[in-house]
């Protein structure tokens, strides 16, 4: 008798989108963005230019596309130029990135991002911050060409203006609540009411000096955790 047929695993690229993620997708995509989202900075000729930073596009796409609906990744990156001062105390450096984005259906889009650093102390120092700097201008210029929600809105003057005269929200207080804690860090997650002691051992050992001291080991279980303490007597 044949057995059942193994399971089909989904491949990232090879995902399709349901017919009602598309649908929302594409609605939020068209959406340009609020004004909560946008940073401005000083622009040539006393202007404001407005921009949406790294961390906050990509807080977009996990909403987006979901989690595992998206990925990243570095195509290719040249190192454009390298400078150093005569005494070799300052260098200066430029770096290129090609970041591509994918969904997990295979649509993707990739651009171009750039990254520099000034009279850096350090040749590490320049390459760490121009390299990442390269990346996330790289993921943000790529993303933006998925639709307005992800940052292409910005560069519509009219939509930008338009963008501009809406209110703004007042920021949500923030609350322990709100915060992520790992079990280490939440005594809700291991605490039990009752905490026993399930062994005890002691050992006596003597140091260099030729003093003897008790070393006291405890072990105590609370739910699925166990926890040690140690406490010294001489």
């Amino acid at each position: 008798m044949a057995g059942k047929p193994a399971p089909v695993t989904a491949t990232f690229g090879q995902t399709p989108f349901s017919s009602e993620e598309r649908q929302r997708i594409d609605a939020n995509l068209r959406k340009p963005l609020a004004p909560e989202y946008l940073t401005t900075r000083a622009g040539p000729g006393g202007s404001k230019l407005s921009y949406i930073e790294g961390h906050k596009v990509v807080s977009l796409a996990q909403e987006i596309f979901g989690f595992d609906g998206w990925s990243h990744s570095i195509v290719h990156t040249d190192i454009d130029f390298v400078d150093t001062t005569r005494d070799g105390t300052c260098v200066s450096i430029g770096v290129s990135t090609i970041v591509r984005v994918t969904l997990k259906d295979g649509t993707s889009h990739e651009d171009v991002g750039y990254g520099s650093i000034e009279n850096a102390k350090s040749k590490g120092m320049a390459f760490e911050k121009a390299k990442k700097e390269s990346v996330t201008d790289g993921i943000k210029r790529a993303l933006r060409s998925f639709g307005n929600a992800l940052g292409n809105c910005v560069y519509d003057k009219r939509i930008l203006m338009n963008i501009n005269k809406m209110p703004k929200m007042a920021p949500i207080t923030f609350t322990d609540a709100m915060a992520y804690r790992g079990a280490e860090f939440d005594p809700s997650k291991w605490a039990s009411p009752a905490v026993n002691v399930s062994s005890g051992s002691n050992s006596k050992v003597e140091d260099s000096d030729g003093l003897s001291v008790i070393c006291v080991f405890q072990t105590f279980r609370s739910s699925n955790i166990v926890f040690f303490s140690q406490s010294l007597m001489v």
